[in-house]
């Protein structure tokens, strides 16, 4: 959280591994199968016989065992975006426990690992971040929206980081990380200056927040933004050119836009 670079040690316990779940090979997964998020449709593809075909649906799954208490593992990307004209950040977490799955004793409770989205210039120093508690799914269960929870959407409004950016500069240190939590116990933070026109990179994990080893499969889907400002913009170009007799001609041209144009 502090946004400091701590290497993994080389004979840590935790184990980490990247893969991808769809509903063409796991929707017999056991012990919860995989299912499309509540409200998402499967996109269709027209074959060379004139017949609509389902396309394949699929998350990104993250295995991660022996995750200590208060820390994290995840996946980053490196990405070019600017995010001014959108108003929300959304996405679907889906959590398990699986030790408690195969019947073992690590049962994890809702509320006891969060899932972590950070995104900024870098990683280190100039970020926003969000962490959602995440509620448990249990074993066995083949509902969608027990699967997805609603309680695990991930909704970011933009307007509380910009808020949290001026909380920032008033301060006369800005490598000091800022806080705020919610109601839901959402939490959102920044360090440095970080600019959502300007991100670079993009981090995905999980944190243990309170036990002292989890082994958890947690899933995200659907990352996306939403609420495009489509209020509409102004451009405008003007060019004069002035002959002064014999002195010379003089040209003089200037350009203006609105907030939104472009």
């Amino acid at each position: 959280t502090s946004g400091l670079y701590i290497p993994i040690p080389p004979q840590t316990g935790t184990s980490f591994n990247q893969l991808a779940v769809n509903i063409e090979e796991n929707s017999s997964r056991s012990p919860i199968p995989y299912r499309t998020p509540p409200g998402v449709i499967r996109q269709q593809q027209l074959s060379n016989n004139n017949v609509n075909v389902l396309l394949n649906e699929q998350s990104l799954s993250m295995q991660i065992c022996d995750l200590q208490l208060k820390d994290s593992r995840g996946v980053f990307k490196t990405v070019n975006l600017d995010l001014r004209q959108y108003s929300d950040l959304l996405m679907y977490w889906h959590a398990e426990s699986v030790n408690y799955a195969s019947g073992g004793s690590g049962k994890i409770e809702d509320g006891q690992i969060y899932g972590v989205v950070r995104f900024g210039s870098d990683l280190i120093n100039n970020f926003y971040e969000i962490r959602i508690p995440l509620k448990v799914t249990k074993p066995f269960t083949t509902d969608p929206n027990l699967i997805w929870p609603k309680e695990n959407e991930m909704e970011l409004p933009f307007s509380i980081l910009t808020k949290l950016k001026v909380e920032q500069l008033k301060k006369k240190n800005s490598s000091v990380y800022t806080r705020i939590k919610n109601s839901n116990g959402v939490e959102y933070g920044i360090l440095g200056t970080p600019n959502l026109g300007e991100i670079r990179v993009m981090f995905i994990g999980v944190e243990n927040r309170f036990n002292e080893s989890v082994c958890t499969e947690v899933w995200v889907n659907e990352l996306r933004l939403g609420g495009m400002d489509e209020k509409e913009a102004w451009a405008a170009v003007g060019r004069v050119d002035l002959k002064l007799a014999d002195l010379g001609t003089l040209y003089i041209s200037g350009s203006a836009h609105s907030t939104g144009f472009g």
